[in-house]
Formats: C-alpha cells, structure tokens, sequence
C-alpha cells in the first residue's frame, strides 16, 4: 500500500520514533470493518503494520465526537525511541534515516503492549494509561 507523503502529524511524534523516516511513511494491508448502531461508530481491534512500527487501534465515537479509542504500542518501539531520545542522532553513520521496511510481529513472540486510551471529545480529551474492558475483535 502506499505509504504518506510528509504527513505533518507524524512530525510531532518524530522524537518518539526513533530513526525511522517519517517522510515517507508506508503501510502494509490494512483491513477493518466498522459498524454504526444507534449512532455510534464502533472500529474493532485493527492491526497496523507500518514503517514506523506496529500498532493496534480500537474503539467507539458517537457522532457528537465523543470518542473512546485505545491504542496498542509494542514496548519495543517506545524502548527504540526513548533509546534515540536519550542518544541523540537519528542517522546512521552513512547519514541515511533508519530500515524503512514495513514491521510485522512475529506471531510466535510474545509482544507487550502499552495501552493508551484516548477519550472525550474533540475539544476536551484525555489521553490516559489504560485498555479497554474486553479487547475488541
């Protein structure tokens, strides 16, 4: 799939990221379903495999823009980020960005997660530590 062409919100997290190029973000097969009932968007657990990382994104919005979204971040990634943060330079020694392949888990590993949880409405939101009661699917 194609990936995102210097998409200005990916900046923001640039210092999280580690090395990876944020200006040319790609994306593996994303496939979802979402359903609308009684006014209200529900987007089951949805894999997210990218050259940034692998994520997990999930939730509910009703349409007044309340919303209750989670998100799922390998630990590995943060470790990877916090590890640049801390060290500085994102470039490698030949001054190219980091391994712009798309990241996939190993179905065989076992994977902890942080889970954010994102809820409120546009104007007023919280983003908090936490996971949803039961994990959507």
């Amino acid at each position: 799939m194609d990936g995102l062409k210097t998409m200005s919100t990916c900046f923001y997290c640039s210092d999280y990221l580690g090395d990876k190029d944020l200006s040319s973000v790609r994306f593996d097969t994303l496939q979802n379903h979402m359903d609308i009932k009684n006014g209200q968007l529900t987007i089951p657990n949805m894999t997210i495999e990218s050259t940034i990382g692998h994520f997990e994104l999930s939730g509910k919005q009703d349409m007044n823009f309340n919303m209750e979204y989670f998100i799922r971040i390998p630990w590995a990634v943060i470790k990877e980020g916090a590890r640049y943060t801390v060290f500085g330079n994102k470039k490698t020694a030949d001054g190219q960005t980091g391994d712009d392949e798309i990241i996939e888990v190993d179905p065989n590993k076992k994977v902890r997660y942080l889970n954010l949880k994102i809820h409120g409405n546009m104007e007023d939101y919280k983003i908090t530590l936490g996971k949803g009661k039961k994990r959507m699917r």
